[in-house]
């Protein structure tokens, strides 16, 4: 691994993520990827106030996932969908309006959308805590 001079900049936090101690507001960026699909919305809800509270006002969230937009579908989507749902039995993919509410009701602003393949919806959400 390449030392930069910059790991004095970064933090891997291990643990279950419902239950590991995140220092309340330290943080300037939290990243979550592949995550949100493996759980309802209940949990995730709970997860990401858990990180919104971990985050510095100002600071982001960044996480990827397979997130179709509102009455798109591809087979590709479809097929991992079904692959979720048989391992995990109550996550999913879970569309961009369900990712925009849970943010919302973290505290979130609204968050940026960036598709990160052509024609398929593997998508990077930034979302920023108010302040600073």
């Amino acid at each position: 691994m390449i030392d930069a001079g910059r790991a004095w900049q970064f933090e891997l936090v291990s643990g279950d993520l419902f239950d590991v101690h995140l220092p309340r507001g330290r943080y300037d960026l939290v990243i979550a990827g592949n995550i949100c699909h493996l759980f309802d919305g209940a949990a995730n809800r709970r997860l990401l106030s858990v990180l919104y509270d971990a985050l510095a006002p100002g600071g982001a969230l960044a996480t990827a996932d397979i997130v179709p937009e509102e009455g798109r579908s591809s087979r590709a989507a479809a097929l991992y969908a079904l692959g979720i749902h048989l391992r995990t039995g109550s996550g999913g993919v879970h569309q961009q309006r369900a990712y925009q509410g849970w943010l919302a009701d973290a505290g979130f602003q609204p968050p940026e959308l960036h598709q990160l393949v052509e024609d398929f919806p593997l998508m990077l959400i930034i979302a920023r805590k108010p302040g600073a």
